[in-house]
């Protein structure tokens, strides 16, 4: 029955696609011809002195959360230029001159990129980026936490690389995340960059936006920078391997963080798959090889599924246990085995989303407040995270996490459609 209701339910999405696409792009058009009627308007701009730029994206009406306001004084601390765009109309905007050195408001339209570029087209208005040594642009899809923000924002401001992005990107294309992206002088001061940010065409459709900016941007900065070795991420894959060949507590550490929802079909790490997958494929079944080949039989009246895999040593065991020949096992191999499966599983997809807790363990301060609603955290995954949090943190990300429930369980009609297509 539930196979049925999931089937019809298919066909409906699928059908209403079309709807949903008109839809969405007759409200994008009709707001584009309202931001036309409605300027960005400049509270204020301080003079700069040739100091870096943080440049902050931000949807928020009234007062700023306290987690921005903790990012925005960081980055003051650390020496900044703080230039904050911002879609809603503060209270008090004044009280903000402490930490922001120019406050932008503008009409919402086209998103975070939207912001961005107002951002961008200021900078090269008020010539700043002709003297600009390095920006670190960034936006309010995250959440900041206090522990270690000092020396991320000092990571990202104090590198030597040209372009460095926070974390990467491996769905549709490899991208960098542009919620957190920091770049040299040179290559903002490319012809290239310009270029792309005066003649980005803002949208409010989500998939045209990816596509225009994420991807269009990692692209654009690929040229940018003077040799390829020089655009990276700070927590990449390669960073999280190089861990893991050094010390295989980083393979136990991945497990016990690992995402648990089961909402969206991006890989997760399972123990018992990979220890499954080794004896199919290393330890060669006597049904399916040659005679002559090295064997290992197995003893198959402790079924896998009947067993609970919490760390490598336990699958180890198990292999040993099962053995007919014990000094067939080989544990460097399996373990070698097992750490090419779960960097497999980390190079899946958006990284923040896919390795949320994992990210929070090796040490970035952010964490994604779409999680729970796009179906990449559930409560339990919910749980992980606040565990890596200080608690005053944790109280104050829970509820922005359960206030965006996951949008197929909520939404209905043609927004659901849209939705599960990607398209908000």
């Amino acid at each position: 029955m539930d196979s049925v209701r999931k089937f019809i339910s298919q066909i409906i999405t699928t059908g209403m696609y079309p709807f949903a696409l008109l839809v969405l792009t007759i409200k994008s058009e009709l707001n584009r011809f309202r931001s036309l009627q409605k300027p960005d308007q400049v509270k204020w701009n301080d003079p700069y002195s040739g100091q870096p730029v943080f440049l902050f994206a931000a949807f928020q009406k009234g007062t700023f959360r306290p987690d921005t306001m903790l990012a925005l004084d960081a980055a003051k601390a650390a020496g900044f230029y703080v230039l904050v765009v911002n879609t809603g109309k503060l209270t008090t905007p004044d009280a903000l001159k402490g930490s922001v050195d120019a406050y932008v408001e503008r009409y919402n339209f086209g998103r975070d990129f939207g912001s961005y570029k107002s951002g961008f087209l200021h900078l090269f208005k008020q010539k700043i980026i002709d003297d600009c040594p390095r920006l670190l642009m960034m936006n309010d899809s995250v959440f900041v936490t206090r522990d270690r923000i000092g020396a991320f924002l000092a990571d990202m401001k104090d590198t030597d690389l040209e372009v460095l992005g926070s974390t990467e990107n491996y769905e549709i294309e490899y991208h960098l995340g542009s919620f957190c992206i920091s770049m040299a002088g040179n290559v903002l001061r490319h012809p290239k960059f310009k270029t792309y940010w005066t003649a980005y065409r803002n949208s409010d459709i989500r998939p045209t936006v990816i596509r225009r900016g994420e991807m269009g941007l990692s692209k654009m900065l690929k040229k940018a920078v003077t040799s390829e070795d020089q655009i990276k991420s700070l927590y990449d894959s390669w960073r999280f391997y190089n861990l893991c060949e050094a010390d295989n507590a980083y393979l136990d550490m991945a497990v016990t963080a690992a995402r648990v929802s089961v909402l969206t079909d991006w890989p997760r790490i399972s123990l018992g798959e990979i220890t499954q997958a080794y004896i199919e494929t290393r330890m060669l079944s006597v049904l399916e090889r040659d005679e002559s080949a090295m064997e290992l039989k197995v003893d198959t009246t402790e079924p896998l599924e009947s067993v609970s895999f919490q760390t490598i040593d336990d699958c180890l065991t198990y292999l040993r246990r099962v053995a007919r020949d014990k000094s067939t096992i080989d544990t460097d191999g399996f373990r070698r085995f097992a750490q090419s499966e779960i960097v497999k599983v980390f190079m899946s997809g958006s990284q923040i989303h896919q390795n949320q807790t994992l990210l929070l363990k090796l040490g970035l301060p952010i964490v994604k407040l779409d999680g729970l609603y796009r179906g990449m955290f559930n409560i339990e995954d919910m749980t992980k995270i606040a565990a890596e949090l200080e608690e005053v943190d944790a109280k104050a990300l829970l509820p922005l996490l359960l206030t965006r429930p996951y949008g197929g369980n909520t939404l209905m009609g043609w927004k659901r459609s849209a939705f599960l297509r990607g398209l908000i």
